[in-house]
């Protein structure tokens, strides 16, 4: 219908400029015009997950570590009634005893909540694409083809940060830090506000369970899930493709296709199937990402590959009797003829790389890239450390920094370009800086990995022994050429 809809309106606007009667007439026979348009939504749960975390809420557990004590304290007075697929909010239990609050869980016992509301994801899909043939066996396409995507996953969202405390605490923290010589008082011990003065502790698990705490845990948008996570429907993606195609039909014995794409994927986006590597219990680093501007956190996906060359042939040799090369011998042409070649070429550009990261104290986790540092180290230096001792490793980079590289590792990649930010105190020593916000992006198109080049073969031929009885003989080679991939280290 669209191929039908766009040569009509295309036809019909040529037609009717009438000196281009003629052009009109060789498109019409000549090109297709295709493109599309498409909405998807994406449920939050496609059922391949086990537990109610991965629809975006976990069960409200209140407890104590004492084995006796009652799910909700002693004297219950309310709990959340609602199923974890109902709630939408942070449902607190009105009336609750105050000596008996929220579970202060630690590891896997966490309860995890939907603070932004489980909206199912939205993909829009369009492209458009002009497809041209080429004499008789030949034809050529060449199109774009894009995608955004709208409240998609972000899976372990912490419920709490630093970054969610005013500007005005987070400057005096860091001015008392100076002022103190490197004491932060957001870790200062303060009096407990959910514990008695004095007497017997409530045995809560966690921080809690203490007379004194952080000063930071009483301060936090939710004080009484420190650590707690939530999956947030918050995520989006951008996807830009050129994409270009050049096909022979199977005609002479030879059928080609070599299909190229040129393209570039943004996003801020972290499900659980991602990271997983679809693996529900694998685990998922939670990434940093600035939650007061979810937009400066928006950078080039993992999966970004700029530069993909997909070739693909099926030849087969126009050998024996009836065919265009014949020996006019039964044998001769019996073993000759009926073989069938094919092949598939894979080139591709190497993924994107994270950058640095570490204690820097930044509130992202994420340090400075400084400009005008080369990313790459010297060429020199780029190779392969296979050295025993740590002596034969150990490299000194352009700053004078040394680094000891991983055995059988080939060094390319350097964080010199990186850096945390330091204060000067008042006693002359140097410490790291507190409560900023880094420059440096999650991952950076010039931090890749190795690029793909992989061919595989396959050889057939189908051997007729009486009637209605075949002998096929296949063999295949999955990557022919024997290409390493190889993980890239940051020194």
């Amino acid at each position: 219908p669209y191929t039908t809809l766009f040569r009509s309106l295309y036809e019909t606007r040529w037609d009717n400029w009438g000196p281009r009667a003629g052009l009109a007439y060789r498109l019409r026979n000549d090109f297709v015009v295709r493109s599309g348009f498409g909405v998807t939504y994406t449920p939050t749960n496609t059922g391949y997950f086990g537990g109610p975390y991965y629809f975006g809420a976990q069960n409200f557990a209140l407890r104590t570590t004492a084995p006796e004590a009652l799910l909700f304290g002693p004297t219950p007075q309310g709990a959340v009634v609602v199923p974890f697929n109902r709630s939408t909010v942070l449902n607190p239990i009105i009336g609750a005893n105050p000596n008996a609050p929220q579970y202060y869980g630690a590891g896997d016992n966490e309860p995890r909540f939907d603070r932004e509301g489980m909206r199912n994801g939205k993909i829009l899909q369009w492209n458009f694409f002009v497809e041209k043939r080429l004499g008789r066996d030949w034809k050529a396409e060449v199109g774009y083809s894009g995608a955004r995507g709208y409240h998609l996953q972000l899976g372990r969202f912490n419920m709490n940060g630093d970054q969610d405390l005013p500007d005005s605490l987070l400057n005096q923290w860091r001015s008392q830090y100076i002022a103190s010589n490197g004491t932060n008082p957001a870790t200062v011990q303060v009096a407990n506000p959910f514990q008695p003065a004095s007497g017997p502790l409530i045995p809560f698990n966690g921080v809690f369970a203490n007379r004194t705490v952080p000063l930071r845990n009483i301060v936090l948008q939710y004080p009484l899930q420190p650590n707690n996570l939530v999956g947030a429907p918050l995520g989006f993606y951008t996807y830009n493709a050129l994409m270009a195609q050049l096909q022979k039909s199977f005609s002479s014995g030879l059928m080609l296709n070599v299909h190229y794409t040129w393209s570039r994927t943004i996003e801020l986006w972290g499900s659980e199937a991602q990271n997983n590597n679809y693996a529900e219990n694998a685990g998922l680093q939670t990434f940093n990402v600035n939650r007061r501007d979810l937009s400066n956190s928006y950078f080039i996906s993992p999966n970004d590959i700029p530069h993909r060359l997909v070739g693909t042939f099926v030849w087969s040799p126009q050998f024996g009797a009836g065919k265009k090369w014949s020996t006019n011998n039964r044998f001769a042409d019996a073993l000759l003829g009926g073989w069938n070649f094919g092949g598939v070429v894979i080139a591709q550009s190497g993924q994107p790389q994270q950058g640095f990261t570490g204690p820097t104290g930044s509130i992202l986790g994420l340090g400075d890239r400084i400009p005008g540092v080369p990313i790459e180290v010297p060429k020199e230096l780029q190779r392969w450390y296979t050295g025993a001792s740590t002596a034969e490793r150990t490299v000194t980079l352009p700053s004078g920094r040394q680094v000891v590289v991983c055995r059988y590792c080939f060094l390319k990649y350097s964080s010199d370009a990186f850096r945390g930010r330091t204060v000067t105190f008042p006693n002359g020593n140097t410490g790291a800086d507190i409560y900023w916000f880094g420059t440096a992006a999650h991952r950076y198109g010039d931090i890749r990995g190795n690029g793909r080049f992989n061919v595989n073969m396959s050889l057939q031929r189908e051997f007729s022994l009486y009637e209605g009885l075949k002998l096929q003989f296949s063999a295949e080679a999955t990557n022919f050429l024997n290409n390493a991939q190889f993980r890239p280290q940051l020194a």
